[in-house]
């Protein structure tokens, strides 16, 4: 890797060495790019042959990858300022990407990272926004800078901006950045003057109004016409805004890089869309019109319901990455109350065992998003027996045992699968789970590493206080801190109300770790917010202590946004203006946003999944 940073940077490491530190436990954070000496908790870096998974290979990766590229974004070369931070994370968040393409480019990660962009997206169409180059004025200040706007959305416009301008002129900039100011500091407009002297077409606007205003800009799709004698679709488009409130679908402007194509045709049109007016786009060919092509642009796009219908017709055709969009701007703009949830219900019946394992992945996610919201309705059964009936027609395809030259993110499937299955009370799934799991200390080969976490997990799931307490004393067995973090929190997991409580009481003895704590209380919290918040509320001084600086602001805000009830939304309003300061305001009301906004999802898109069960039994 040190190799290839050489080579892209044009810039060799200056030290004689590269320490990589490892320490127990784990805390709010993974690594610190310490200048030479980079330090890691022991889950961030160190596999067991025995324990750890596909998807664990592949995160430790791009840790390594991200933690190195700071040597020169970061350590050669840092940010001025604090607002700046982007500088530091955005890029190493991108470069850990871009460096997995170099050396394992069938991972194919920028799919994955997905992921990441929805979460970023998630947080920026909110009222609680942020640019990416920031004020920031204090310590508290800086500690918050640290989200997934500055690392997640700071990787995506990098990425649509490289993309934009090209992979070469791109890379002559940054190397350019480097010679210019190695060891020394910089600010967000020295890179773009870099840039602005590489680039074949001018890239400052579009830089600066993704980088110094906030909010997510929303292409909408008005109508798609093919021109047959010029062998051509004409593409009517108009920029807005996506908001997941009122506040942050006030209007705003961007210059907007979109890109276009026919799917199934290698050309594709690019054009900036800028300001609230409508902008043509000629493309080439006649069919079907995909809007943000390999999906590098950070925006959504919302089609009119005859080109939408087109696309649904012609999903199978359509790249991962293609369908990975259409899916993930269904599914949001759905939530959003931009479209129906049936839309993307019925996108993903598309869907087939042989589609690329990170898109099922993102309908196995949003089956469980939507389960979520169904917590204590009447109607959640039934929904289950859907979501049920889907994911284990998959895991059969998958199977519980890995293939010859199977792909990796094949098993990083089977592991989701087996463990979404277990959280929605799939029996069996469970009782293979268990079997599997009771098998193992006489016949290995039952829990290969691939998928022994997950049957852990899925155990964990199911728990009740026999399984919990076999849980808890392999943990205390264990002298291995990866394999003990494993156990407890796979216990974390459990569905089981008074199971959950006891994990809640255990994490806050001398038996657990100090840094393993926090974790516990939030894994807790992903099933149970409105149990694990009650708990962290009455024991707050004792879970204060185990809490790093960077946790302490956050912390409770984070355990009640996994809420969806108004109920929990005014507990934390009471509990913050008690004891949480000024610097924690912007926690609290992005957490109490999400809760709000989780309410109403519930009673505007869960009638509408219904509505598409009862039609589509």
């Amino acid at each position: 890797m040190l190799g290839f940073y050489n080579e892209y940077f044009g810039t060799p490491y200056p030290l004689p060495k590269l320490d990589s530190v490892t320490f127990p436990g784990a805390g709010s954070f993974g690594a610190m790019e310490n200048w030479g000496a980079i330090f890691y908790f022991e889950p961030y870096l160190l596999l067991d042959p025995a324990l750890s998974t596909a998807q664990d290979r592949q995160e430790i990766f791009t840790i390594v990858a991200h933690e190195v590229s700071h040597q020169w974004f970061g350590d050669l070369v840092t940010m001025r300022r604090w607002d700046d931070l982007w500088l530091n994370e955005g890029f190493a968040s991108w470069m850990e990407t871009k460096a997995s393409y170099v050396f394992h480019p069938d991972w194919n990660r920028w799919l994955h990272a997905a992921e990441s962009r929805e979460s970023a997206m998630r947080l920026d169409a909110r009222a609680s926004t942020h640019p990416i180059v920031r004020k920031v004025k204090t310590l508290e200040e800086a500690e918050l800078a640290f989200d997934d706007i500055t690392y997640e959305k700071g990787s995506q416009v990098i990425r649509m901006i490289e993309s934009y301008v090209g992979e070469e002129p791109f890379r002559a900039a940054i190397r350019q950045h480097m010679r210019s100011h190695a060891y020394g500091n910089a600010i967000t407009r020295d890179l773009w003057q870099e840039l602005e002297a590489t680039s074949p077409q001018p890239v400052t606007a579009i830089a600066r109004d993704f980088t110094e205003q906030g909010g997510v800009p929303l292409i909408d799709v008005l109508s798609t016409q093919c021109i047959p004698e010029k062998n051509e679709t004409r593409v009517l488009l108009r920029q807005g805004r996506f908001g997941l409130d009122e506040a942050s679908k006030l209007p705003r402007s961007w210059h907007v890089p979109v890109t276009a194509g026919v799917l199934g045709s290698d050309r594709v049109t690019h054009q900036i869309v800028h300001g609230g007016g409508t902008a043509t786009l000629n493309v080439v060919g006649c069919g079907p019109v995909k809007v943000n092509m390999g999906e590098s642009g950070y925006f959504r796009t919302r089609y009119d319901a005859h080109s939408f219908a087109q696309l649904e017709q012609s999903f199978a055709g359509a790249s991962a990455a293609d369908q990975l969009g259409l899916l993930n701007d269904s599914f949001n703009l759905s939530e959003a109350g931009y479209l129906s949830m049936q839309s993307y219900l019925q996108l993903a019946t598309h869907l087939t065992p042989s589609s690329d394992p990170v898109v099922l992945l993102q309908f196995v996610r949003s089956v469980l998003a939507l389960d979520h919201l169904y917590s204590g309705l009447s109607s959640q059964e039934r929904y289950r027996v859907f979501a049920r009936s889907k994911l284990s027609g998959l895991l059969r395809e998958v199977g519980w045992t890995a293939h010859d030259g199977e792909h990796a993110n094949v098993s990083i499937l089977r592991a989701e699968l087996i463990q979404a299955l277990a959280r929605l009370a799939d029996g069996p799934t469970l009782t293979e789970a268990r079997r599997r799991f009771a098998g193992a200390a006489t016949d290995p080969a039952l829990t290969p590493a691939d998928i022994r976490k997950a049957v852990v997990n899925a155990v964990g799931s199911g728990a009740d206080t026999a399984m919990f307490e076999e849980l808890k004393a392999r943990a205390f067995r264990s002298e291995d801190t990866t394999e003990k973090r494993v156990y407890l929190l796979a216990a974390a997991r459990a569905t089981d109300s008074d199971t959950a409580r006891r994990v809640l009481e255990l994490a806050l003895t001398d038996a657990v770790p100090e840094q393993l704590s926090p974790n516990l209380i939030l894994a807790v919290a992903e099933e149970h917010p409105g149990l694990a918040f009650d708990f962290v509320v009455q024991h707050f001084d004792a879970v204060a202590q185990r809490l790093d600086s960077f946790a302490r602001i956050d912390f409770v805000p984070r355990i009640a946004a996994n809420g969806v009830d108004r109920v929990l939304a005014q507990k934390l309003a009471t509990f913050a203006a008690k004891s949480i300061g000024a610097a924690g305001r912007e926690t609290v009301e992005r957490s109490r946003s999400l809760i709000v906004f989780g309410d109403e999802v519930r009673h505007r898109s869960l009638p509408q999944v219904d509505a598409w069960l009862g039609a589509n039994k």
